[in-house]
């Protein structure tokens, strides 16, 4: 079912996706009108909703929420390409609550180092997914709703030097690799803590005393 138009003049009683899936493309209640989403039910589309939304089945899309957004199971976004318009992103005017699973699904290129998009923007944050299944090399921040790339191999550069950012990791790094010449560590700023010549193929290095 695609609900398009707007319904903002409905402002008494509530929503709700008992089962099927419910495509909006328009303007979907008015602030008043509470949103429920089953489980099982899928709520998705570019439009916005009104009311306070509770999603106890799946999200998807490009939707913008006029005021609270509660998950507690599936949201699933999609990535094509890096440039706004190419990911879906979910739009919260009041408080997002996160749970359940968040899933993202990429199709793009790998990019830069330390990449970063907002999938999940709101006015404030709270709650945490339960499940996170990413892409490879992707890690997520709820407290943000920032998506960021970060691939350490991809570091390591045609004069077969790589750089390692420990953050703050502690004990031993293990590095493989049979055109490994050097390994630097690097402090988030980019400074060199370290530097070792690579050894044959594998090089173990500790960290522990490193910031």
């Amino acid at each position: 079912l695609t609900m398009s138009g707007e319904s903002t003049q409905y402002i008494a009683g509530a929503i709700a996706v008992n089962a099927g899936s419910l495509k909006v493309t328009g303007i979907l209640g008015s602030a008043t009108v509470p949103v429920t989403v089953a489980n099982g039910a899928t709520l998705k589309g570019t439009g916005t909703i009104g009311g306070a939304t509770t999603i106890n089945g799946t999200l998807m899309g490009n939707l913008n929420f006029g005021s609270n957004l509660t998950l507690s199971n599936n949201v699933e976004l999609t990535i094509t390409g890096f440039t706004e318009g190419e990911y879906d992103v979910i739009d919260v005017a009041g408080t997002l609550t996160n749970g359940g699973t968040l899933k993202v699904t990429s199709s793009a290129t790998a990019p830069a180092n330390n990449t970063s998009i907002q999938l999940l923007k709101a006015g404030t944050y709270s709650g945490q997914f339960a499940v996170k299944d990413l892409p490879e090399h992707y890690s997520f921040d709820e407290a943000t709703g920032y998506l960021t790339y970060n691939n350490l191999l991809s570091a390591l550069e045609q004069n077969n030097n790589l750089r390692i950012y420990p953050a703050l990791t502690r004990g031993e790094i293990f590095v493989t690799g049979a055109e490994v010449l050097m390994v630097e560590v690097c402090n988030m700023t980019g400074n060199v803590l370290h530097k070792t010549n690579g050894n044959t193929t594998s090089n173990v290095i500790n960290i522990s005393n490193l910031s």
